[in-house]
């Protein structure tokens, strides 16, 4: 199932995961610090990130640094579920990064175009959290 911005299923399509730039969300992440962390490393942010909010929304809607041109975010659950603020900064977060692509890309021309089109942002929560994901987007 997809919303306005993610998608919900259970499983992934190896296809798609072998030409992504996958940032694999494990679960029972309980803080910010390590979420940060995880996309650090396994997004292989580059030196300048800063493990802060805005570092974080800086490098999903330009991720010109990274060699593939699908970053896939992938979820086994919901990370900071014991902090529904920081939870719900999270989620705006990445509902914006994925809309600012959508965005210009139906706005781009030209060569600007061409670069934009080639490059994508997937995030993905498992089909059960569908409603409590649209539920904490309806709230922030």
């Amino acid at each position: 199932m997809v919303s306005s911005s993610f998608v919900f299923i259970d499983n992934l399509e190896p296809e798609l995961v072998r030409h992504a730039m996958l940032i694999d969300v494990p679960a029972r992440i309980s803080d910010k610090g390590t979420l940060l962390s995880i996309y650090k490393k396994s997004g292989q942010f580059p030196d300048h990130f800063g493990f802060n909010w805005d570092s974080l929304q800086d490098c999903l809607c330009d991720f010109s640094w990274c060699d593939s041109s699908l970053m896939l975010i992938s979820h086994a659950d919901l990370p900071l579920i014991d902090d529904k603020n920081e939870l719900a900064i999270y989620l705006r977060i990445l509902h914006d990064s994925v809309v600012s692509f959508q965005v210009a890309r139906a706005h781009s021309v030209g060569l600007a175009r061409a670069k934009i089109l080639e490059r994508r942002l997937l995030v993905r929560f498992p089909a059960a959290l569908l409603n409590p994901v649209e539920a904490l987007l309806a709230v922030g």
